[in-house]
């Protein structure tokens, strides 16, 4: 059986009580807002959360006063940024 691991992530805290699954959305002093880095550290953790057997219930929590307060849109616009240059340039090849 596979040994399922949740403490290689930075942006989120995972936390095992029993069948209990605790994640900690874990950027306080931006209020959790949602980054890119933190949303792929959750779906990973969610893409391997399925396949664990020993995980009944995943409770969603956040380090600090809020669990999430936004999308943090300073991140996501510069993504943006980068993936509209990548489209602009794949145009531009053809």
């Amino acid at each position: 059986m596979a040994d399922f691991t949740y403490d290689d992530y930075e942006k989120i805290v995972i936390t095992q009580k029993g069948p209990i699954y605790i994640c900690a959305f874990n950027d306080a002093g931006n209020l959790n807002a949602m980054s890119y880095q933190q949303m792929a550290e959750f779906n990973d953790f969610l893409i391997k959360v399925r396949m664990d057997p020993d995980c009944r219930v995943i409770v969603l929590t956040g380090e600090g006063s809020s669990i999430s307060h936004s999308i943090h849109l300073r991140k996501w616009d510069a993504l943006n940024a980068i993936s509209s240059s990548c489209k602009r340039s794949a145009l531009t090849r053809w």
